[in-house]
């Protein structure tokens, strides 16, 4: 727990300077609140919250993201995840460019206490139009650490991976917009782990600073963390986002 309360003030404090060295055309946020209720016969609801904030200036760029899950079933607990980013990234040209940056996470029903992501690499634009209209390759390496909960047979779990991620956007109309995005990583030490992330999203504008999204995450883990737990995890949200 020491450990995430550093990482998340070091997170915190960076933020408050990119923040307050500039409020200009350089810092950008954008914000998600997707919420599911219902009731009747079985009463549930799911809560699923994301930011990101990137300040750019010259040929640097600083961003931080977070995202929390929480989910009841008739009372119970059914789902509790959350995690915490910061990334900075180097531009030498205008296509090419290296990135160094620490995703912190959890999920209590994967089993995972917290886990720690470092990853380091470079990126290309294979396609660049505009901010909408992209195509951007990164390849890497990233270094885990896995504090696993108490139902675990270890206590914790080093892996080294290597990282490769596509991403595209396109504008389709002027209010629609598409965004897909894929991630594999596979265990440098061991063939029969890897894991494979994706995720296509639609996005539709209500005004100049509103929209609708409509997501679908899918997460596979060849050998998840807790026993018994499967191989693949999918979230499909509808959310609104919000850009200033």
């Amino acid at each position: 727990m020491k450990i995430i309360k550093m990482n998340a003030f070091l997170m915190l404090s960076l933020l408050f300077f990119a923040s307050n060295a500039a409020l200009s055309e350089g810092l950008s946020h954008e914000s998600e609140l997707g919420v599911v209720a219902s009731g009747g016969n079985t009463d549930s609801q799911t809560i699923n919250a994301k930011q990101l904030t990137t300040y750019k200036w010259t040929s640097n760029e600083l961003s931080s993201k977070g995202n929390y899950l929480y989910g009841e079933a008739n009372e119970v607990k059914s789902a509790n995840s959350w995690s915490l980013g910061l990334r900075y990234d180097r531009n030498f040209s205008e296509r090419f460019g290296a990135f160094l940056g620490n995703l912190w996470e959890g999920d209590e029903f994967a089993g995972v206490d917290y886990k720690s992501n470092v990853d380091l690499g470079l990126k290309y634009f294979i396609l660049k139009t505009d901010d909408k209209n992209y195509l951007v390759s990164e390849l890497g390496y990233r270094y885990t650490y896995e504090n696993r909960d108490e139902a675990s047979l270890v206590d914790s779990v080093t892996d080294h991976y290597a990282r490769a991620y596509l991403e595209a956007g396109y504008q389709l109309s002027e209010s629609v917009s598409a965004k897909l995005w894929l991630e594999y990583l596979p265990n440098l030490s061991d063939s029969d782990d890897y894991l494979i992330n994706f995720e296509p999203s639609l996005s539709v504008a209500l005004s100049s600073i509103f929209s609708m999204k409509v997501a679908y995450l899918g997460k596979y883990d060849a050998q998840p963390s807790a026993a018994g737990n499967k191989d693949y995890d999918w979230l499909y949200t509808t959310s609104l986002l919000a850009k200033f």
